[in-house]
């Protein structure tokens, strides 16, 4: 959650919402705002960017006609798995796999982080995850701007 609210924050320019799950008309809380040089919020914004849609490490969380941003990681879990294939260990013993970002690149509408524990890298494990619920949200999003009422979706497992 905290790393989703750090990179919604750079998203947005330095401004940083409360995370919330359900939009309400009791969540007035202000943000927080720091000031950010926009030179280097450009600078990141246009690196994760590529991170997704130039043959970066999360290309599998890439949409056709959206402007994903996103950064993956892995986070060790033994010095054993240093130099060994992730699948020759057993599963409690591999990587962390996570993924964060945000979409669109030029007006954000979402900030995400998805963590697979024993994942192993997160652009071929936690990305996909992001895609499924990103092509989901962006669903909604444009049948609400359309006028149509959307029933909740599923995200498949």
């Amino acid at each position: 959650l905290q790393l989703a609210r750090m990179i919604g924050g750079i998203a947005m320019g330095g401004v940083w919402h409360r995370p919330h799950m359900l939009r309400s008309e009791s969540a007035t809380e202000k943000p927080h705002s720091w000031t950010l040089s926009p030179d280097n919020v450009t600078t990141v914004k246009d690196g994760m960017w590529g991170v997704v849609n130039e043959d970066g490490t999360g290309g599998r969380a890439k949409i056709a006609g959206r402007d994903v941003c996103a950064k993956t990681g892995t986070a060790q879990v033994f010095r054993v798995s240093r130099d060994i294939d992730a699948d020759k260990l057993p599963k409690d013993k591999r990587d962390h796999a996570w993924f964060v970002g945000f979409a669109p690149k030029d007006d954000p509408k979402i900030a995400w982080a998805v963590f697979v524990q024993n994942g192993g890298h997160g652009g071929t494990t936690a990305a996909p995850i992001a895609r499924a619920v990103l092509e989901h949200f962006f669903l909604k999003l444009d049948a609400r701007k359309g006028g149509q009422q959307v029933a909740s979706v599923a995200v498949p497992q």
